[in-house]
């Protein structure tokens, strides 16, 4: 459906300008869809792209219910399900909008290590102010998805050990954000 035809569309969540905020408040939340509805709904997800929506200080930039929009251009997608509230306060962000984790092992008596860091970022769109995604990198590459071709441009590759206890790693320290959830 196009946007000019929602009649409730929140106008708080139209850009109208606004440029990106490059702090995050202590007592900021993230509002994360999951249509899964699991237990552990970020035990399986992609690491390339964790969108979300930001609070900002007293929810004064989004609220949950603010995630039921899925914008795309100027299409829109009325999402109806389970929205998570993760804490950024959990993994201080607040404080340092990256976490870095490093991790050592062996392979052909060689040691090799992996660097990997989890980045909170303002993404501010058109008519999703809110936007906000969790960046990784690994080995100081951006990992991503792109749409058009369905390829993911640098991941932890499922066949090396190291890669795969780092990605279980990362997913869990997104799960311990996890405070509350709420049906939109």
């Amino acid at each position: 459906m196009n946007i000019s035809l929602i009649t409730d569309f929140p106008l708080h969540l139209l850009q109208n300008g606004r440029s990106k905020i490059d702090v995050f408040f202590e007592d900021e939340v993230l509002y994360r869809r999951d249509p899964s509805n699991k237990k552990f709904p970020f035990s399986s997800i992609s690491l390339a792209d964790i969108s979300t929506n930001r609070s900002g200080n007293n929810n004064k930039i989004s609220c949950p219910n603010d995630s039921k929009y899925i914008v795309k251009g100027t299409d829109v997608e009325i999402y109806s399900g389970v929205v998570y509230i993760l804490s950024i306060k959990r993994q201080n962000f607040h404080v340092e909008l990256k976490k870095t984790y490093r991790e050592t092992s062996e392979k052909d008596g060689m040691p090799y290590s992996y660097i990997v860091e989890m980045y909170l970022v303002h993404k501010p769109d058109e008519y999703n102010y809110a936007h906000t995604v969790i960046e990784i990198t690994f080995q100081g590459k951006i990992m991503s998805f792109n749409p058009d071709t369905g390829v993911y441009n640098r991941g932890l590759g499922r066949k090396d050990r190291l890669a795969s206890k780092m990605r279980s790693i990362l997913r869990d320290e997104i799960q311990k954000m996890v405070i509350d959830k709420t049906t939109v």
